[in-house]
């Protein structure tokens, strides 16, 4: 079924084909990314950052958990600290981009393949070949379609990233507040 579409989608359907795998390895490897991410959180520890905030933290600079990590090393050597964070950081907004472009180039190319399948259409119309006619209406049907899936397909695993990046910058940042030296009562 999906190579018949793709037939009948004709030349332009090729690239947006490309697009959408390109677009899928991203998803996946951003998927297994956050999914790792989010199996090492170590709750425990970063529920003490937020003591810590007023007691002395035992420092872990080997757990496993970014933001712990990012924490312990902000206490001990503060510019090293900060370059873990934004390396947490970057490390997460990694592909995000990508995805955006993805989605902006389908829905180009879709568009794209309508205007060709169109004018395919019109150059018939005046000799009569009702079957070319019909093919170039497909093939505009099926690019802007394809083209409009893989814009959808990519935006939304996009927006689901930055919403877990937002997450991740919101732990990284209550990691950086400074300590404070007042005793809990």
């Amino acid at each position: 079924m999906m190579v018949e579409w793709i037939r009948q989608g004709g030349v332009m359907m090729w690239p947006i084909m490309g697009l959408s795998l390109l677009g899928s390895m991203i998803i996946l490897e951003r998927s297994f990314f956050w999914i790792r991410h989010l199996w090492r959180r170590d709750l425990q520890r970063r529920d003490r950052l937020t003591v810590a905030r007023v007691l002395p933290l035992e420092v872990d600079v080997q757990c496993s958990d970014p933001v712990v990590r990012v924490a312990s090393w902000l206490r001990l050597d503060r510019p090293r600290g900060q370059r873990l964070a934004d390396d947490v950081l970057s490390e997460g907004a990694r592909g995000v981009g990508a995805l955006e472009l993805l989605a902006s180039i389908s829905t180009t190319l879709g568009l794209f393949g309508t205007v060709v399948g169109v004018s395919l259409s019109f150059g018939s119309i005046s000799s009569g070949d009702t079957e070319t006619v019909l093919t170039g209406l497909s093939v505009a049907l099926y690019t802007t379609v394809f083209g409009l899936l893989v814009h959808l397909y990519c935006g939304v695993f996009a927006a689901f990233f930055h919403f877990l990046q937002g997450r991740l910058e919101m732990s990284v940042m209550q990691a950086e507040r400074p300590i404070s030296s007042e005793p809990v009562e």
